[in-house]
C-alpha cells in the first residue's frame, strides 16, 4: 500500500511540474553541445540470400569508438570507411551504428535491409576443367537445396553438387561408369533419369537407361537391350511414370527405322517391354522418337522427328504397352523436336525448331491438335532447347540461346505474351558464347539454367540463377 502511494505521489509531482522531464533532457544535452556525427549509407536496401551489401561509413572520423551491429549476429568496432557484409538468412535486418567521442557523448544511426529468400548468380562452374563438357540437366536437391548438375564430359557421365550460397566453392564431383553414351537426361523424383545407348559392332546398338540419385549414386543401370532379331535401339528421351517405371522412346531398326518404346522398373532397372511402334503390323513412318510425356488415362504422347529431310515432326499416341493408339499429328512448323511437356489437364506444349533454326513453342490439346504457337525469335543449333510449365501450366519458361547468350523467357500459353526475357553470359569474358541447355524451377520460385560456355573452343559448364522476376542476377 505504501509503495502504491509513493508511485501516485510521484506522478502527482510530475503533473504539477510538466516541464521537469524536458528540462532533464536539455540538461543532458548541455553536457554534449557538439555530439559526434553518426551516419552511413547502403549500396542497396534489398538483396538475395548469400548476397552482400556495401556499407559506407560517413560518420565523424575522429570519434573514440564505433559500435556496429549488422543485424546478422555480426558486430564490429572498426571505423572502416567501406564495409562489406553478407546475409545468409532471409527477412528484415536492422544495421545499427553507435558513435562515441572522447567525452562519452554518443550518436546513433540506423538503416534496415531486406534479404529475400532467393539466391542469384551467373557463372562458369569452377573445378570441372574445360574438356568437352555437354550439359544434360539441372535440379535442386530437396533435402538441403544443393544444386545438382549432370553432364557429359567426353563420353563419361558426371555430376556436381553446388552450394547455392557459395557457388564458387568447389562442388562435390562424381563420375559414373554406366557403360553407355548418354544422350539426354531429365530430373525426376529423387534424381535424374539418363537415356542413351551403347555402341557395339555396327550397325547394332543397345538402348540403355540409368538413374542417378540425389546423393550422386547410380541406383539403377539397365541391362543392355536390343530387339530379338538383332535390330538396334537408341534411347533419346524418357519419362518417369508414378515413380515406379521409366518409359522411354528413341529409334530402332527392325530392320527399317521406326519409333522405339521401352519400359523399365525403377527399383532394379528390369526391362518390362520394348518394341517398335506399329500400326497393324506396319512401322509408323520413318521417324525417331525424341521426347515422351504421359497423358491422362495412362497413354503417352511421343514427339518424333522424321528421318527424311524436309519433313515436319509428328506426334503419335501410344498406350502403356507401346501399342499404337492414334495417327501421326503434324507438329508443323517444327522439323526437329526439343521436348514435349504436359501443361495441365490434357493440355501439352512442344518446343522445337524449323529448318531455318527458328525456335517455336506449340500448344497441343488431348487430340493432338495444335491450339496455338509462338515463334520465339531464337536461333537454335540442333535442338538444344528446354521448357518447363509454371503457374499451374498457364505459362512456360523456356531455355535456349540468343545472341550467343543463355536465354530464358517466361510467357503465357493462352496469349503468347511475354512476362519477361533475360540473357546471361560469363561476366568475366562477356564476348564468349554461352548456350542454354536446360532449366529447372527452384524451391524459392526462381529458376536454375544450365548451359555450355565456349572458352576459346573449350567447352565448360555454365550455371545461372536469376531472380523470380529475372530482373537482376548477381555475377560471380
Amino acid at each position: 500500500m505504501k509503495t502504491t502511494l509513493r508511485i501516485l505521489s510521484f506522478f502527482l509531482i510530475l503533473s504539477a511540474f510538466p516541464t521537469c522531464h524536458l528540462e532533464r533532457i536539455d540538461s543532458l544535452n548541455e553536457d554534449c553541445p557538439n555530439p559526434p556525427e553518426a551516419d552511413f549509407t547502403l549500396s542497396t536496401t534489398e538483396i538475395s540470400l548469400g548476397e552482400s551489401v556495401t556499407i559506407t561509413n560517413q560518420s565523424d572520423p575522429d570519434a573514440a569508438t564505433y559500435a556496429w551491429d549488422f543485424g546478422n549476429t555480426e558486430t564490429s568496432d572498426d571505423f572502416n570507411a567501406s564495409i562489406t557484409v553478407t546475409y545468409n538468412s532471409a527477412g528484415t535486418h536492422e544495421i545499427v551504428l553507435v558513435v562515441t567521442d572522447a567525452d562519452g557523448c554518443s550518436a546513433t544511426a540506423r538503416e534496415t535491409i531486406t534479404v529475400t529468400n532467393e539466391v542469384t548468380f551467373s557463372m562458369v562452374v569452377p573445378g570441372l576443367g574445360a574438356q568437352n563438357i555437354t550439359p544434360l540437366a539441372v535440379s535442386e536437391r530437396s533435402a538441403d537445396k544443393q544444386i545438382h548438375c549432370i553432364y557429359k564430359q567426353g563420353t563419361a557421365l558426371k555430376s556436381v553438387l553446388i552450394n547455392p550460397l557459395m557457388p564458387l566453392a568447389a562442388g562435390e564431383l562424381k563420375t559414373y561408369t554406366p557403360d553407355m553414351t548418354p544422350l539426354k537426361a531429365f530430373p525426376a523424383s529423387g534424381g535424374f533419369v539418363v537415356c542413351g545407348s551403347k555402341s557395339t559392332t555396327a550397325p547394332d546398338e543397345f538402348g540403355k537407361v540409368a538413374f542417378v540419385t540425389d546423393n550422386q549414386g547410380l541406383s539403377v543401370e539397365s541391362l543392355s537391350f536390343q530387339y530379338e532379331n538383332g535390330g538396334s535401339f537408341s534411347i533419346t528421351n524418357g519419362a518417369l511414370v508414378s515413380n515406379s517405371e521409366i518409359v522411354s522412346t528413341g529409334v530402332c531398326q527392325e530392320p527399317t527405322a521406326g519409333i522405339g518404346f521401352a519400359r523399365h522398373l525403377l527399383n532394379n532397372g528390369a526391362l518390362v517391354t520394348k518394341r517398335m511402334i506399329k500400326q497393324g503390323g506396319t512401322t509408323v513412318g520413318n521417324y525417331t522418337g525424341i521426347s515422351i510425356v504421359e497423358k491422362t488415362g495412362g497413354n503417352f504422347f511421343i514427339a518424333a522427328d522424321s528421318r527424311e529431310s524436309g519433313q515436319k515432326a509428328r506426334l503419335v499416341q501410344v498406350d502403356i504397352n507401346g501399342d499404337y493408339v492414334n495417327s501421326l499429328f503434324s507438329l508443323a512448323p517444327i522439323n526437329y523436336v526439343g521436348k514435349i511437356i504436359r501443361l495441365n489437364g490434357d493440355n501439352y506444349a512442344v518446343i522445337g525448331r524449323d529448318e531455318a533454326q527458328n525456335v517455336h513453342v506449340l500448344s497441343v490439346n488431348t487430340n493432338g491438335q495444335i491450339t496455338g504457337q509462338r515463334n520465339l525469335g531464337l536461333i537454335a543449333s540442333g535442338s538444344v532447347v528446354d521448357l518447363i510449365a509454371v503457374d499451374g501450366g498457364q505459362q512456360v519458361v523456356v531455355c535456349g540461346t540468343k545472341s550467343n547468350k543463355l536465354y530464358l523467357a517466361k510467357f503465357a500459353i493462352s496469349s503468347a505474351a511475354f512476362t519477361w526475357e533475360t540473357t546471361h553470359n560469363n561476366p568475366a569474358v562477356p564476348a564468349n558464347a554461352v548456350s542454354g541447355y536446360a532449366v529447372f524451377i527452384a524451391s524459392d520460385g526462381g529458376y536454375l539454367a544450365l548451359g555450355q560456355y565456349n572458352n576459346a573452343g573449350q567447352k565448360e559448364l555454365f550455371l545461372a540463377k536469376p531472380m523470380r522476376s529475372a530482373k537482376r542476377t548477381r555475377v560471380c
